[in-house]
């Protein structure tokens, strides 16, 4: 796991999605990053910031492989025990640890359990359960 500075900041409005995220069971905020800071592809345990309030949440950066074959980057976040829409709110995520890098999987349930797994590492780094 690699502890990051707290200097990288994700922030953009969230954007409508493919709402795959909610298909599997993770809802995820996409967000329109227009950045310029070159974020390695990974998934990353986040502080959260929307609608005024600061939430634990896990971050892919990538091009989600496993997906589609897109060339796109995307930054799509679940936030925990949060559930509200926020389409074309404001958002900003600081990235805390990497938890891995991106990867493609060999099929979408591969995903879906590396994703829960993804999401206990990061609660149980933020002493949550």
């Amino acid at each position: 796991m690699n502890i990051l500075d707290g200097t990288t900041k994700i922030s953009g409005q969230v954007k409508k999605g493919e709402q795959i995220g909610r298909t599997l069971d993770f809802p995820t905020a996409n967000i329109n990053y227009k950045g310029k800071d070159k974020i390695k592809f990974g998934v990353y345990g986040v502080i959260v910031k929307v609608l005024g309030e600061e939430f634990y949440g896990v971050i892919n950066v990538g091009i989600r492989p496993t997906i589609d074959d897109s060339d796109e980057v995307s930054y799509e976040v679940n936030i925990f025990n949060f559930d509200s829409d926020i389409y074309d709110e404001k958002i900003e995520c600081e990235l805390i640890f990497q938890v891995r890098e991106e990867i493609k999987f060999k099929d979408i349930n591969e995903l879906k359990l590396q994703i829960k797994k993804d999401i206990i590492i990061v609660k149980s780094k933020f002493g949550m359960k």
